[in-house]
């Protein structure tokens, strides 16, 4: 009797010994697992919390820098070089001057095209002359950049 129980011991004792390796093996690979998981999440939350960092610091060297922003210069653009104010205030003035009576339908109809003439003869002029600093910096008298710029220039042109 005393061999059956020795027996039955080590037999229990080897049940033990492999269920306690078999979790020990699975503790360690939930731990790579979870590992692995926290390393990913880790590195995507640094690079979001530095990306809005740059962020920030783009807004703010704008913001101290004077820069304009998209509104601004589109504005800046839209208006003529010659001083004038911007052609969307001179059209206002005429359209205010035609509902106040002060001007006629023909003559509302010739200011505005008059004016809208200018405005497309400096926008042309303005592309003609960046045609033109592009063809300096770009072609250095080539043969392709001559013909590339007199392409761009008729194009302008028939505008």
């Amino acid at each position: 009797m005393g061999r059956l129980l020795t027996g039955l011991f080590l037999k229990g004792l080897g049940v033990l010994v492999i269920l306690f390796v078999v979790l020990t093996i699975i503790s360690v690979v939930v731990s790579l697992v979870f590992g692995i998981v926290a390393t990913i999440v880790s590195i995507v939350v640094s690079l979001a919390v530095l990306a809005v960092l740059l962020l920030a610091l783009i807004g703010l060297a704008s913001l101290l820098g004077g820069e304009t922003t998209g509104e601004d210069t589109a504005r800046t653009h839209a208006a003529p070089h010659s001083g004038q104010s911007e052609p969307t205030d001179s059209v206002e003035r005429i359209r205010e001057r035609y509902v106040a009576g002060a001007i006629d339908d023909d003559e509302f109809e010739r200011q505005l095209e008059r004016h809208l003439e200018q405005a497309d003869t400096e926008r042309t002029i303005e592309a003609l002359e960046r045609v033109d600093a592009d063809a300096d910096g770009d072609s250095r008298g080539t043969a392709s950049g001559t013909a590339s710029n007199t392409a761009d220039r008729t194009r302008l042109w028939e505008r």
